[in-house]
């Protein structure tokens, strides 16, 4: 059984999913956050989401902060709407926690405690989150949180601790008072709490191996190039799990087409690209395995131009490094020649140009990921900050 039944879903909107996800947004666009959303906060509570920074958007632009569109780098402040369509998304928060929005997922920040409306989310850090019938205490960890159709919820913490806090359902008009909330639930790391729709719980389990193994291949990590917050510790969580889990990006280093490249640049007068800091590999990996992944699943060796993009617009480079160019080895039945990719990129006066005549380009990265006996190569060159390579 898998951690969320949607994290092996690959971006499905259907017509179904379109009218579910606009029926709750109708009436979300038009009130304030429930009182589960503005209830003050217990001694357990972690810090509210007043403010939320967009850091990375994948998938396209469908994420919006209430009826605009969201860009990297803009900001959210309660109490207004973040809702995603086919998008996904990580954010910041002003507390220094990050949470990663699935697809078709609504998160209403609050002053006190942030309202998770619909779809899943990965909190990161000291964060409070509520849903319609619980209060969560996030303190430094990092839990799943998805909500089904019906309102029920599955919170599985990868790491660390929660407390979960039932929070009175509001009766409907003609029957009874509810029932007075039930004690506070803690939910230890490699557990999941499952919640009905109206906070009773239903079940206390552990997670499996396999359950982590879907959360690393799932949405909420594929794809991703912004670390997250206290990211070792939960490395450490993963290995202890299911050892040789990882969220390392999933391709290998290509240091012979390195090697190929910068013996043609020298050749020709031109220093060698510098390797990149480890810090930005691991990110730059973590970019081109999906994109590559795409690239061996389709055939269509392309480009991805929206995650180029938001590549280029992320904050916190190391050395104040940024990416200039990418070029494409296409698939071939067998293992990558390096003199072969090298020859057929000297043989376009586009991919001469990115190898030779980009002064701002002063480092290279180049990685390859087989799948099915085919193996495709991709090489990004970054520049604008850090020493120059030595002729």
């Amino acid at each position: 059984m898998s951690l969320h039944p949607c994290l092996a879903r690959r971006w499905p909107l259907g017509a179904a999913a379109v009218v579910a996800l606009l029926m709750p947004l109708a009436s979300l666009l038009l009130q304030r956050p429930s009182a589960a959303a503005t209830a003050g906060p217990s001694t357990r509570a972690a810090t509210a989401a007043t403010r939320a920074t967009v850091e990375e958007i994948l998938d396209g632009p469908d994420l919006w902060i209430e009826r605009r569109r969201a860009r990297v780098h803009d900001r959210a402040t309660a109490p207004e709407l973040l809702r995603s369509g086919e998008s996904r998304a990580q954010l910041a928060f002003q507390s220094g926690a990050a949470g990663r929005m699935n697809q078709l997922t609504q998160l209403r920040l609050g002053s006190r405690c942030s309202l998770l409306d619909q779809g899943q989310i990965l909190l990161s850090g000291a964060q409070s989150l509520c849903l319609r019938s619980a209060r969560l205490s996030v303190r430094g960890t990092h839990v799943l949180v998805e909500l089904d159709s019906r309102g029920a919820a599955a919170i599985a913490v990868l790491e660390g601790q929660v407390d979960v806090e039932p929070l009175p359902v509001p009766a409907a008009a003609g029957t009874a008072p509810p029932a007075a909330p039930g004690p506070v639930t803690t939910v230890g790391q490699g557990q999941r709490l499952r919640l009905s729709a109206e906070g009773r719980v239903l079940a206390l389990e552990a997670l499996t191996a396999a359950d982590y193994r879907a959360f690393v291949e799932g949405p909420l990590v594929d794809g991703f190039t912004t670390p997250l917050p206290g990211q070792p510790a939960l490395e450490r969580s993963l290995s202890a799990a299911a050892p040789g889990l990882s969220l390392a990006c999933g391709a290998r280093p290509d240091t012979a087409l390195i090697e190929a490249v910068n013996g043609a640049r020298r050749q020709a007068g031109r220093p060698a690209f510098s390797p990149l800091p480890a810090e930005l590999a691991d990110r730059n990996c973590r970019y081109l395995a999906p994109v590559l992944r795409r690239i061996l699943a389709s055939g269509d060796c392309d480009h991805d131009s929206q995650r180029w993009q938001a590549l280029q617009q992320e904050p916190g480079r190391s050395a104040g490094l940024t990416p200039v160019s990418e070029l494409i080895a296409c698939p071939g039945a067998r293992a990558i020649d390096p003199a072969v990719v090298l020859q057929r990129w000297l043989g376009s006066p586009l991919h001469t140009n990115l190898l030779f005549n980009r002064p701002r380009a002063s480092h290279l990265d180049c990685v390859q990921l087989t799948a099915s006996g085919r193996t495709a190569a991709m090489c990004t060159t970054w520049g604008g900050g850090g020493p120059r390579p030595a002729t």
